[in-house]
């Protein structure tokens, strides 16, 4: 199972308490630190991750402004299941990477309050000073996954193939490769070349194992005529 638009301690975070809280066996995971114990399995217990804010004193319509007069948002917990969509394009994901010198190699991972409140902003949402990005989710909020996740496998230390949005990932997801694309194919108009690495699909037909793709055609053109005809295009 894949989904997208939502990092793991945003969602999973507090694993490690809620094994505490249910009785289940402890074990290392790299979710929040502030939710770690203070001894036992590695990593342990650290404060809550921070990001430097919005200096209050560029309230919008200016622009987001990170300078000495800077609080810090701290890591904390949500009391809404909606917010506003933080951007996982390719400008946006290197800002989040590294606020200062969004190509370095050095991961400082302080961008995220910046980014959002700047696309905030731009897109007049209500968080136009980014603190929601800083939040996340306990099971309170997601009991179904925090009991799923305590019974399977979970990706803790699994990252986005690409920093970028959705198109190129999800073509990670079927062929491992993008073959350099960081924006849906077509997003330039002049290049319409189709990809050709060989997708999971392929490597199945050529096996001579049997699969199959299941789309819900409710709410869709094709929910009176579920044709594959309809469904492909």
């Amino acid at each position: 199972m894949a989904q997208e638009n939502r990092s793991l301690d945003h969602y999973l975070g507090a694993l490690r308490a809620y094994w505490a809280a249910n009785g289940i066996h402890d074990q290392s995971f790299d979710g929040l630190p502030q939710f770690n114990p203070t001894s036992g399995i590695a990593p342990l217990y650290g404060p809550p991750p921070t990001n430097p804010g919005c200096d209050p004193a560029y309230a919008p319509p200016s622009d987001c402004t990170i300078d000495s007069n800077s609080p810090q948002v701290a890591s904390y917990k949500l009391i809404t299941q909606c917010i506003e969509n933080p951007s996982p394009s390719w400008n946006e994901s290197h800002v989040d990477w590294n606020l200062s010198n969004a190509v370095s190699s050095t991961a400082t991972l302080d961008g995220f309050v910046w980014t959002a409140a700047h696309d905030g902003r731009n897109n007049k949402y209500y968080d136009t000073n980014g603190v929601r990005a800083m939040g996340y989710y306990s099971d309170a909020d997601l009991n179904y996954y925090y009991f799923m996740a305590s019974k399977f496998a979970t990706s803790d230390r699994w990252f986005s193939p690409v920093m970028t949005r959705s198109a190129p990932n999800r073509e990670y997801l079927i062929a491992a490769t993008s073959q350099g694309y960081v924006y849906p194919v077509g997003t330039d108009s002049s290049d319409q070349s189709l990809l050709t690495a060989t997708t999971i699909f392929q490597e199945l037909q050529n096996a001579g194992i049997s699969w199959k793709i299941y789309v819900d055609p409710d709410n869709s053109p094709c929910a009176s005529n579920p044709t594959p005809q309809c469904l492909l295009t």
